[in-house]
């Protein structure tokens, strides 16, 4: 039986190549993003920085909790249906570079690998929202 290939999909892999540019972009600017969230004068008052700081600590992790609960969510889809469908890539799914679609064992590990990666990210978001909210006061 002659090996499946799911063709490559050239759109899918700009938008690949550019988040990837994007994410070392802010590891670069992380430097400068911290300088500027990090400047308080010493002279005030030490209740108000704090309160501040939990501010922003809350802020930071509401709004990091969002890109790890999307995450989760298409894996956890993508591994339900490489699950329901017993083939890796399931069908329909874009690739941004051509590979051979696989079968059985490979297909069950790659779904069960995706359902348990999106329940790492939910774990993730929920510590995360917890300890922003509920341990920081």
């Amino acid at each position: 039986m002659p090996e499946e290939i799911v063709p490559a999909d050239k759109r899918l892999r700009v938008v690949f190549l550019a988040l990837i540019a994007a994410g070392a972009l802010l590891v670069v600017a992380n430097s400068t993003l911290s300088r500027l969230a990090g400047s308080y004068d010493p002279a005030e008052d030490p209740e108000q920085i704090y309160q501040e700081l939990v501010v922003r600590i809350r802020l930071i992790a509401s709004i990091g909790a969002v890109p790890l609960l999307v995450f989760a969510a298409y894996f956890g889809s993508n591994g339900w249906r490489t699950l329901r469908c017993g083939a890796w890539p399931p069908y329909g799914m874009r690739v941004p570079w051509s590979l051979a679609r696989r079968r059985g064992r490979y297909a069950v590990a790659m779904g069960v690998g995706n359902i348990a990666l999106a329940a790492l990210f939910v774990f993730q978001a929920a510590v995360s929202i917890w300890s922003a909210w509920f341990v920081v006061e």
